[in-house]
């Protein structure tokens, strides 16, 4: 699937700025601009690194001349009834699963700043998607709206690095440092189990890693030869 980020009508130059920049977060590069902005100052700033993006961007007349496969129509405006069948709107998740065997270019849509989408605008596009958000103040920032989905479809391209997590072997030896602890601090038999329990439970549910795990046996360590 192709991904094409069409702003319509952008008027604020930082804005669209941004709006490269946060497609650079997610390495998506085509951008399409119908109406008449260019690129100034505040755009090109803004932009950091993804100022490759607003250099190659491409411009058009109106929606229906940008090379997209499909339209997807964003909109703060939306009803949940499938009755108002013009403005039904998919939530970001939904579309990436309604599209999920998509293989062509999906454009996705951004109105202006003030307006949004027309309702011209709306009923031209093949699908219409909506971020749900705090009903009194339901629009967001224009870039902000296209990172959530930008990020929405390219979640599981880049995982984040797996720590590696200590083992049940690793936490039983953790347990038995601070039993050696609890003996130093002449804690009674019943106290001294119930503590080491409470140990368990902790380092159970904390997932430490391996790395925690070695922080830990140190500190214990340290702390029973100091104080024998």
């Amino acid at each position: 699937m192709k991904i094409t980020v069409v702003l319509v009508e952008p008027i604020y130059g930082g804005n669209v700025g941004s709006v490269a920049r946060i497609m650079a977060n997610f390495n998506i590069n085509d951008l399409a601009i119908v109406g008449d902005f260019r690129p100034d100052d505040d755009s090109m700033r803004m932009s950091m690194h993804g100022r490759h993006t607003l250099e190659n961007a491409m411009y058009y007349d109106s929606i229906q001349d940008a090379p997209v496969d499909i339209r997807v129509g964003t909109t703060g405006r939306f009803t949940s009834s499938e009755k108002g069948e013009t403005r039904f709107a998919h939530t970001p998740e939904a579309l990436v699963e309604h599209l999920s065997d998509f293989t062509g270019n999906v454009g996705l849509l951004f109105g202006r700043e003030d307006a949004g989408l027309s309702n011209e605008e709306i009923a031209v596009c093949d699908i219409i998607a909506s971020i749900p958000a705090f009903p009194d103040y339901p629009i967001l920032n224009l870039s902000h709206a296209v990172g959530i989905f930008l990020y929405e479809f390219s979640k599981g391209n880049w995982d984040l690095p797996e720590k590696e997590e200590a083992s049940a072997s690793e936490r039983d030896r953790l347990v038995e440092r601070a039993a050696e602890l609890l003996e130093i601090l002449e804690y009674d038999d019943a106290r001294r189990e119930r503590v080491e329990t409470y140990y368990r439970r902790i380092f159970g549910r904390a997932v430490i890693t391996k790395w925690e795990y070695h922080a830990l046996m140190g500190f214990f360590g340290d702390l029973i030869d100091r104080l024998e």
